[in-house]
């Protein structure tokens, strides 16, 4: 075994490579398997690049055989592999022990067999396998180092859209409100998860859905609002101003559809005015115009002046003014 997957090592065509080293892998029995960690050695010694290999091999192992490839990590001297090979095998050897049977996984990691560090590995394997399973353990252990949580609640909801949608995110979302009510950052981080999920869905639906969060908490509906905007406009450009006309006829508080209307006016002042001039005269938009003032000038002073006059509330219209002159 160790002389043909040498061989193998020494292919130069990169698809006949990685389809031979996937017809072994797939067949592997976990007793070579330190044969083949040789091979890949005396390859990588010749300046072969074998670090494709080295990773899959673990994930692997791990998968047929974790205790097996635990224990020979732990009684090899891997003091020569280097750092990053022997980061690469612990890491391989998570990931495949997390897809097949994650529990066990984190218990090595809880009993201090594992380092600490390996349990966001563990995790992301596990979402792959069954999403809801690893965000109610993740959740049921806050506190432990589960890596980025920003990536996990990323992964998540990637899940949960390919297999049941987006409703789905927006229920799983309130149940991690629910269950984290005194953890602002991590309901942040599972936020921007569903923010960056929404800039294909209808506008009605984004709308409504930003306009019950900020509603049910104004702190993290700014945040919400902000980051589902930047990611429209960023992506999806020719929906940003519509979803910004929706959200202020959803009487949102001005302080949170201040950070859309600067980024609208910065990338088309025009449209954002001709916006406001639809709703000449009507009280309730003073506060927007407001905004769109203090947003236009950095762009056009003179402009920005002409606007501060439209304002009909008095107080509103003469701060409105003297900044436009400052």
């Amino acid at each position: 075994m160790k002389e043909r997957f040498s061989d193998l090592l020494s292919l130069t065509d990169s698809e006949e490579r990685e389809i031979a080293f996937q017809t072994i892998m797939k067949n592997m029995d976990s007793t070579i398997a330190p044969e083949i960690v040789t091979a890949i050695r005396e390859a990588s010694a010749r300046g072969i690049d074998c670090r494709p290999e080295w990773g899959n091999l673990f994930v692997r192992w791990g998968h047929i055989d974790p205790e097996g490839a635990l224990s020979f990590l732990k009684e090899t001297d891997t003091s020569e592999w280097g750092r990053f090979a022997t980061s690469g095998a612990t890491d391989g050897l998570m990931r495949g022990w997390g897809r097949k049977n994650p529990g066990s996984a984190l218990a090595s990691i809880d009993s201090g067999l594992i380092n600490e560090c390996y349990r966001g590995v563990v995790f992301e394997s596990w979402v792959q396998a069954d999403h809801q399973a690893a965000l109610a353990r993740m959740m049921a252990d806050r506190g432990k180092d589960y890596g980025d949580y920003g990536r996990n609640f990323d992964l998540i909801a990637s899940e949960i859209c390919r297999e049941e949608g987006l409703e789905a995110l927006f229920d799983t979302f309130k149940e991690i409100k629910s269950v984290a009510q005194d953890d602002l950052e991590l309901q942040r981080h599972a936020g921007q998860a569903v923010a960056s999920r929404l800039g294909h869905a209808p506008v009605e639906t984004i709308v409504g859905w930003l306009l019950k969060e900020a509603a049910d908490n104004p702190e993290l509906g700014k945040e919400l609002v902000n980051n589902t905007y930047q990611n429209v406009e960023v992506y999806y450009p020719d929906r940003s101003m519509e979803i910004l006309a929706e959200l202020a006829e959803g009487s949102l508080p001005i302080d949170i559809l201040h950070a859309p209307i600067l980024t609208e006016t910065r990338r088309n002042p025009m449209r954002v005015g001709n916006w406001l001039n639809e709703h000449v005269g009507e009280a309730s938009f003073d506060p927007i115009r407001a905004s769109y003032v203090q947003s236009l000038l950095e762009i056009d002073p003179t402009s920005a002046r002409k606007w501060a006059e439209t304002i009909s509330d008095p107080e509103l219209r003469a701060k409105s003014l003297k900044h436009s002159v400052e």
